[in-house]
């Protein structure tokens, strides 16, 4: 039985083989016609479509950046001279080394008004760090050092900062591991940015607020940029579980094409918690890079009654909302060279 069932075998893959040839080539002479039927311009609306497509299939991981929240949460308080800072500096590092080689830290030292010394550190990723024209995707890694917000609170309670600062690192270091393919795909350097002292001085100094570290980033531009980026987008709590991401006014009045087209990559992922309506006016770490005539947006919840509170924890955060972020950004980035003229 054996020897006579082995040559039926053979005779079965010979045809099977010889159809599927034949299938190819009728497969092959189809498309030959369509190309020939539709010329190139129909042809761009189908390639753009496949594109279109398979950006919308590439999945955000948002229980990865839940578990980078995780873990910044269990360092303690990310404020300047706390060992909290030190370690949540340190685990960004490592986590943006699996995937960068080209990774910095931009420390320098900040005077308060009372003559108090203090070192913050920005963190720089880069991508393509050979092309000139890039982009930067930004966050801050601090965190409130006390709870001014509650009301009836006696004592100093400290703020864990899960959805500020914490979602903002976590969605860029999810997005580290995806961002070298980017780069290459659309031409153009990216760089992770993590600032430092967006919080301001805290440890009771009445200085004015401003963000620390960004304005130092700005301020010494040069060092990375042998021209201005092309578009800077800053991200600041992002994991709320009613999220509800209106236009900022200073966004708009800036980068108002900009800020239309990540609005428009929401709205094309069938994401409705990106609102298209400005709501107020924030000076944020994007702020800096327009007082400086650099294009910039920031993309942000801010009606966040846990804003500032002790009460920021974990369980305020949602995998879904981290995941509408992150998928609208890799849809945004991944269409972006169609609306640069790229030289």
């Amino acid at each position: 039985m054996h020897y006579l069932f082995e040559p039926r075998m053979n005779i079965n893959k010979h045809v099977y083989s010889l159809i599927i040839i034949r299938v190819y080539l009728y497969v092959f002479v189809i498309l030959k016609y369509l190309i020939t039927l539709l010329q190139g311009r129909h042809i761009l609306i189908i390639f753009l479509l496949l594109i279109e497509t398979t950006v919308s299939a590439q999945q955000f991981s948002a229980e990865k950046a839940i578990d980078h929240i995780r873990e910044l949460l269990l360092l303690g308080p990310r404020v300047t001279g706390y060992s909290g800072h030190y370690n949540a500096r340190k685990l960004i590092i490592n986590v943006l080394k699996k995937n960068n080689n080209n990774i910095s830290e931009q420390c320098f030292n900040y005077h308060s008004e009372s003559k108090k010394k203090y070192q913050f550190c920005n963190i720089i990723a880069r991508f393509s760090p050979e092309n000139q024209q890039r982009i930067v995707l930004g966050t801050h890694y601090d965190s409130k050092q006390f709870d001014d917000q509650s009301k009836n609170v006696k004592s100093q309670l400290v703020v864990p900062g899960a959805n500020d600062s914490a979602s903002g690192v976590a969605l860029l270091l999810v997005m580290s591991e995806i961002l070298r393919n980017i780069s290459v795909e659309i031409g153009l350097g990216i760089d992770l940015v993590f600032f430092d002292g967006e919080e301001g001085v805290q440890h009771g100094e009445n200085d004015v607020w401003f963000p620390i570290g960004s304005s130092y980033f700005v301020s010494n531009i040069d060092m990375y940029f042998q021209q201005k980026p092309l578009l800077v987008i800053v991200f600041d709590m992002i994991c709320d579980k009613n999220l509800q991401i209106y236009q900022e006014k200073s966004s708009l009045d800036n980068s108002f094409t900009w800020v239309e087209k990540f609005w428009y990559s929401a709205e094309k992922l069938g994401y409705t918690s990106f609102i298209k309506q400005h709501k107020m006016r924030i000076f944020d770490d994007h702020s800096p890079f327009i007082l400086n005539n650099i294009p910039a947006f920031l993309v942000i919840d801010y009606d966040y009654k846990f804003w500032h509170t002790y009460q920021d924890t974990l369980d305020k955060c949602s995998q879904k909302s981290l995941e509408e972020v992150g998928n609208t950004l890799i849809y945004f980035l991944k269409n972006l060279t169609a609306s640069i003229e790229l030289k």
